[in-house]
Formats: structure tokens, C-alpha cells, sequence
């Protein structure tokens, strides 16, 4: 029988999963920017020693044939090893999603700013007329209810309590950005219940 009753979550792990979410999908994306700019480089080594005429294998001396084909090599690899990154962070995040999804959607949260010159805390309002729109807050505290994780995005969504609801009818969600992109770095410290 499958028990259907919320474990102990913990605030710590939930910004580690952004941490590692953030640092996963960075990697994949510097992985594969430096495979391209080896492939560009290999390129532009080429065009040069073309000179502009059609290039033909012949034309290029053995040493530098030699080189040429270890770059290739190079750039083929970091191609394929750019690719398997991608691929092996966006399973992993997937993984961390799905899990975060089960155990956090729902609770509550108190959300305080670790560093008062940072503002990671958004409001989002909602209205008829103007549809969504975000503003910047000068808020070190938010709390509320878990309604999304997005580790992709860096952003948890959290639901204000219903009284802050009922005074402020248009405020529908605090977006809250967990890790400072600079510094790799929590911005904010989570207490979940």
C-alpha cells in the first residue's frame, strides 16, 4: 500500500536542487558554445588557408593536414560530448523537477532574502484588462504556498496567504529567483512546512 502521507521536506535541499539544476544547465551551455567555437575556429583556420579559391585537401600541406585533422577530431568530440551534457542535465533537472513537484507543490513557505541589496522577490498581478505583469519588490520576506517549481527558470512560484489575497485582489503570485546568476550563490533562504 502506497503511503500518500507528506515526509519532512527541507528548505536547504530544495534551493540545493536549484543550485544544481542552475549549475547542470550552465555547464551544458558552456559545453557546447566552446564546441562551437572550436568547429568555428577549425573553420576560419580553413577559409584562411584557402585564401578564397576552392579549397581541395591537396592543396594543404602535410603538417598542417595533420593538425587540421586533430582539430577536426577535437571539434567532433566536444560536439558529441556538448550533445550527452545536454542531454544527461536536462534528465537530471527532469528527474529534480518531478521530485520537487511531489514533495514541495502545496506547502508552505517562508522566503527570506539573504543579501538586502539583492531583490529576487517579483510580484506577479493579474487583471482583466492589462492581463499578467511583473513588478521588481524591495521585499526581504515573502510567504505564502508552493504553487511552482520551475528549476529550469529559476523560479519558484509561491501563492500569497489569503488574507494578503483579500486586500490585494490582483496579487496573484511572488516569483521568487533562488540562485544569483553571478555567483552561483543562494539569494534566499527557504523554511518550508
Amino acid at each position: 500500500m502506497e503511503n500518500n502521507t507528506p515526509q519532512p521536506v527541507s528548505g536547504q535541499l530544495l534551493v540545493a536542487h536549484f543550485q544544481t539544476a542552475f549549475i547542470a544547465l550552465v555547464t551544458a551551455i558552456a559545453a557546447k558554445s566552446e564546441a562551437e567555437r572550436s568547429e568555428n575556429n577549425l573553420v576560419g583556420q580553413l577559409r584562411y588557408m584557402s585564401g578564397g579559391a576552392f579549397l581541395s585537401p591537396g592543396q594543404l600541406n602535410p603538417d598542417f593536414q595533420t593538425d587540421v585533422t586533430r582539430s577536426s577530431l577535437d571539434a567532433h568530440i566536444k560536439k558529441v560530448q556538448a550533445e550527452q551534457l545536454d542531454v544527461a542535465s536536462s534528465q537530471q533537472v527532469e528527474a529534480l523537477l518531478e521530485q520537487d513537484k511531489h514533495d514541495y507543490v502545496g506547502r508552505r513557505v517562508r522566503v527570506d532574502v539573504i543579501n538586502p541589496n539583492e531583490t529576487p522577490i517579483d510580484s506577479v498581478w493579474f487583471n482583466q484588462h492589462h492581463g499578467y505583469r511583473h513588478n521588481n519588490t524591495k521585499r526581504k520576506l515573502a510567504n505564502g504556498t508552493i504553487r511552482e517549481v520551475r528549476l529550469d527558470e529559476n523560479v519558484l512560484l509561491i501563492q500569497p496567504p489569503f488574507t494578503t489575497r483579500l486586500l490585494y485582489r490582483e496579487l496573484k503570485y511572488y516569483a521568487v529567483y533562488i540562485i544569483n546568476p553571478e555567483t552561483l550563490e543562494p539569494m534566499v533562504t527557504l523554511t518550508v512546512n
